[in-house]
């Protein structure tokens, strides 16, 4: 009994309470996520995120070094919590208060948890290890012609990861699984080569993007937490955004073959033969669910930006972060200090200090050396210094540089600036401060490498005529990613446009045929433009080369 009395007051901080927190924060999470772009892969992403940042916080609470001790038999002391000037001292928590019984059933019921989790990872290794009898027993090679457009298909979208075609009984559900050697597996039918092309880029479209390792972590952390109803429709909504984000993406490649490939899921709805393991990923789909992503194939998303690149990787690191906040020292904080003692040095004061002349005087003492003007360094110099109680620059430091000499050249320019003090309650005092310097060097007009357009005209049963194509360097013919593509009618001030992948490709899909001007650009290079005539049953495939511009290295420009 004193065994589960210590277990369960341990597994209150070390696992509860960051269970807790979470099933506050997860909800919250999806409301933010649902307010955001519709774009299946950051939604996919966003909910990544949030299912992976619960087993993340519970290791680093019981990774950091002042995590609670195991046994908890002294009372948990005060936790000091600072608002703005003002010390908050928050009650103690006597361990005692909380009743004996109370931690005993504490402790009975994570036994439970932990005993079903063991079985939620029994079932997750006999689903491995069925998938390899599966493989071994129930699959033959594909014919040689799906080899080879397997093969082709793999090419073109550039995966170099080795994998495996399969056939398996007439009327299995398409699959794939795997990782390291991920195996395809199609029904033993006949499909005419579109429908086999559409089928083989869904699959290699989740070997691309690594989905069955994805898949395969969600489930060892839904037999973890096989007791929490929110993981459990984590995952449900994760195996659907998946589905999504892989149609959008094949269809990014071939929007002409929209109806098609909608087609294709209409014949694989209802209950068709696929292996038992969960683990599977397959197009299989429900009644409930194909209207959804048939709607979703339609719809047209903005390009993605570096916002929703890192949002779901700053969401996984504050909820992390807020989880490892329930650590607990063991020694007795100090005592917080009187109101009446200010610190040191503040950071925020009622007046904050002022340079004499304004930022135009630190501006005026910023000189670009010689040596980062050669080199071409440019970039945003940030220095932190404190202002005293005379206003005089002290401890000035360099946050975050650039060399070349920028940094020196940057603390050179504000160590010779006067500041008027900052003032709290009517008295100077010392006031930390930062300043960022931008050095950048302006640009001028002269190409080093010419622009090139290749135009390819292509005939389709798409409803509506579109223009695809990639941007390319002039130079290193690398894609260029971010590069904005924008077409206007001749005679119509509408205008669409689009904003190049990562590999450098875009689609815009157009409203009617007709004469259109196109115009390329990108940071750093020559803007181009020309123009296209585009037929009602046509669309265009256009590669950019773009050239970069030279720059004179004599400027500085502060801000």
């Amino acid at each position: 009994m004193e065994f589960l009395h210590d277990f369960g007051s341990s597994a209150l901080l070390r696992f509860w309470l960051p269970v807790g927190i979470w099933t506050l924060l997860a909800p919250l999470s999806l409301l933010l996520a649902r307010r955001m772009s519709g774009h299946p892969q950051l939604q996919l992403k966003l909910r990544y995120a949030v299912l992976t940042s619960l087993p993340a916080g519970i290791l680093l609470l019981n990774l950091i070094p002042e995590a609670p001790s195991f046994l908890i038999a002294t009372p948990i002391h005060d936790w000091l919590i600072v608002v703005g000037d003002d010390v908050v001292r928050v009650d103690p928590i006597d361990a005692s208060e909380f009743g004996w019984s109370w931690y005993v059933a504490l402790g009975l019921l994570t036994f439970g948890v932990m005993l079903a989790s063991i079985v939620g990872w029994m079932r997750h290794a006999a689903n491995h290890i069925a998938l390899h009898v599966y493989r071994s027993s129930k699959l033959k090679p594909a014919p040689e012609s799906l080899q080879s457009l397997a093969a082709d298909i793999a090419l073109e979208m550039g995966i170099k990861q080795p994998f495996r075609l399969m056939v398996a009984s007439p009327g299995t559900i398409p699959h794939t699984f795997g990782w390291r050697r991920a195996v395809i597996v199609l029904p033993e039918e006949t499909r005419d080569e579109l429908a086999s092309r559409l089928i083989l880029s869904h699959e290699l479209t989740h070997i691309r993007r690594g989905d069955f390792a994805a898949q395969y972590a969600e489930h060892l952390i839904k037999a973890t937490f096989i007791f929490h109803p929110m993981v459990h429709r984590l995952i449900r909504d994760l195996h659907r955004y998946r589905e999504l984000s892989c149609d959008a993406d094949v269809i990014g490649m071939r929007p002409d073959l929209l109806k098609s490939y909608a087609s294709l899921l209409l014949d694989f709805v209802g209950t068709p033969t696929q292996p038992k393991p969960s683990v599977v990923l397959s197009m299989a789909t429900s009644s409930k669910h194909i209207h959804e992503r048939i709607q979703t194939m339609k719809t047209t998303y903005p390009a993605s930006t570096r916002f929703s690149a890192i949002m779901p990787i700053a969401l996984f690191l504050l909820i992390s972060g807020i989880l490892t906040l329930g650590r607990i020292t063991s020694n007795q904080p100090p005592p917080p200090p009187p109101i009446e003692e200010a610190p040191e040095v503040f950071i925020v004061v009622e007046r904050m200090p002022e340079p004499v002349g304004g930022m135009k005087a630190i501006f005026d003492r910023v000189r670009y050396p010689e040596i980062a003007r050669r080199a071409g360094i440019e970039g945003r110099v940030l220095v932190e210094f404190i202002v005293d109680e005379q206003g005089n620059v002290t401890e000035p430091k360099v946050l975050r540089g650039i060399g070349g000499g920028c940094d020196e050249a940057a603390i050179e320019a504000i160590s010779g600036v006067k500041f008027t003090p900052g003032m709290q309650r009517g008295r100077p005092v010392k006031v930390q401060f930062q300043v960022p310097i931008v050095f950048r060097l302006p640009t001028v007009a002269g190409v080093e490498q010419g622009i090139s357009v290749q135009q390819r005209r292509i005939e389709t049963d798409a409803a509506s005529p579109f223009l695809r194509g990639q941007i390319l360097d002039s130079r290193t013919k690398e894609p260029l990613m971010g590069a904005n593509i924008s077409i206007k009618k001749t005679g119509d001030t509408t205008q669409r446009g689009a904003v190049s992948q990562g590999d450098g490709k875009f689609v815009v899909n157009l409203s009617e045929a007709g004469k259109y001007t196109v115009r390329v650009s990108f940071v750093g290079y020559a803007t181009t433009e020309f123009g296209l005539e585009i037929g009602a049953n046509e669309g265009f495939s256009v590669d950019v080369a773009m050239s970069t511009v030279a720059v004179q290295l004599d400027e500085v420009e502060k801000n």
